[in-house]
């Protein structure tokens, strides 16, 4: 893995609202929670039994479940959670995969890794990178979004192995 590049805790607003702990090296921006939660998988997925109900249901009368709109937009939204938790899951198969542990030496070599990604960002792009390990490569794909003053924010990341 790389060494340590130094970096600062900073908090931002999100455009929802909420205050966000992130990251910070120059004007490039990583949420830790991104990378803590989503990116090692901890996402938690409570809703799964509701969701396969409401499937049940779909299955059973489409056309009568169709038109029940909350059903519909209750589907969608916890679809959406399923489809995040599910690439959740996959970032932590992918990192124990090449032999990782979440830790947080690595959750620091790895936010130091993306912000050195992040510099070479100028405009809203997928960036593909990798972390070597003894015992295979972590690919990194990223996807970056430049802020309109400029700041360049991890929006998304997917981890996967060469194992």
């Amino acid at each position: 893995m790389t060494d340590d590049i130094p970096f600062e805790m900073t908090e931002i607003a999100s455009p929802y609202g909420k205050t966000v702990q992130c990251a910070k090296q120059g004007n490039v921006l990583i949420s830790v929670t991104k990378i803590t939660m989503f990116g090692l998988g901890r996402i938690q997925f409570p809703e799964q039994a509701e969701l396969s109900q409401l499937r049940r249901e779909r299955h059973r009368n489409q056309r009568k479940f169709s038109k029940n709109h909350e059903k519909l937009k209750l589907l969608e939204r916890l679809e959406r959670l399923e489809y995040n938790w599910r690439r959740s899951q996959g970032n932590l198969k992918a990192v124990r995969d090449v032999g990782l542990r979440d830790s947080e030496e690595f959750v620091r070599q790895l936010l130091g890794h993306l912000l050195t990604v992040g510099q070479s960002v100028s405009e809203n792009c997928y960036q593909l990178s990798e972390i070597k390990t003894p015992s295979g490569r972590l690919h990194i794909q990223s996807y970056w979004q430049v802020l309109s003053d400029g700041r360049k924010y991890l929006a998304t990341v997917i981890f996967m192995s060469d194992v």
